[in-house]
């Protein structure tokens, strides 16, 4: 009689491919849009009329709340959820963020 074991099962089940490419297109949008900055950097100086000091401060916020809540989510809010909780709370977050972003047609809004 031959008995299955777990050492038997395969550790990817065929979800480690989709996560991968979940992964992949976060770290593609995140990394994207802060390279991208300064090439438009000109430009947004030109559409709002501002200077190079307030448009500077959106790239500046961009990282000071990056690193915060990855300190956050890394050491203190580890013990307090699942990876799981964290993954969909950044994607919400995160889309929000960039849906918000989108709808600002003013920089003397934020």
């Amino acid at each position: 009689m031959h008995m299955k074991t777990e050492e038997s099962l395969p550790v990817d089940r065929g979800w480690a491919w989709i996560i991968l490419l979940g992964n992949f297109m976060v770290v593609f949008l995140v990394i994207g849009c802060t390279s991208s900055f300064g090439l438009f950097f000109a430009e947004f100086m030109v559409e709002f009329r501002a200077p190079a000091s307030s448009i500077t401060i959106a790239l500046s916020v961009q990282t000071i709340v990056f690193s915060v809540s990855s300190l956050f989510a890394l050491n203190i809010g580890s013990s307090l959820a699942s990876n799981r909780t964290y993954i969909i709370l950044g994607g919400l977050f995160g889309c929000s963020a960039y849906l918000i972003s989108a709808v600002n047609i003013n920089s003397k809004r934020v």
